[in-house]
């Protein structure tokens, strides 16, 4: 599935100052990613697929989402998806069983909330716990070991 541009605001310009592999970044960002890392093997946008679909459970299993809806929720959150990344990515998602959804017709408009299912809730509750172990890892560097994350052990 391809994603298409995100722009990640604060997340990207730290990943790009820890020199991460970074894909589909604005020319600027691009310029500054090729003179941090001269190979790319696995693009960022490869990386922010699962966290994106972490959001859309997440907020599934709250109430039920929808295109247009999760595409501002996202993008509170940085990523800025068009609605040919989220319409398909919803659509797989309803297909693997994490979600499933039925036509809902509002005057002329016809929207399709997506809820969660059983498999979605119980995918999401061990992403938590596996979310949860890996950000302890990612921050062990933080503030209560004085050393900064990313930084040289």
């Amino acid at each position: 599935m391809r994603l298409a541009r995100m722009r990640l605001g604060p997340l990207r310009e730290a990943a790009i100052r820890a020199g991460a592999v970074c894909g589909d970044l604005t020319t600027d960002a691009k310029s500054a990613h090729h003179r941090q890392t001269k190979t790319a093997g696995m693009e960022d946008k490869d990386l922010y697929a699962g966290l994106i679909r972490l959001h859309i459970l997440h907020h599934a299993q709250q109430a039920p989402v929808f295109g247009q809806g999760i595409m501002e929720e996202l993008q509170r959150h940085g990523y800025r998806l068009s609605p040919g990344t989220i319409y398909p990515m919803l659509h797989a998602m309803e297909r693997a069983g994490y979600l499933k959804s039925h036509r809902q017709h509002a005057g002329r408009r016809v929207r399709r909330p997506y809820a969660i299912t059983a498999k979605g809730a119980a995918a999401l509750s061990l992403a938590r716990q596996k979310v949860w172990e890996l950000f302890g890892e990612l921050f062990e560097e933080g503030p209560r070991s004085g050393r900064p994350p990313g930084g040289s052990r």
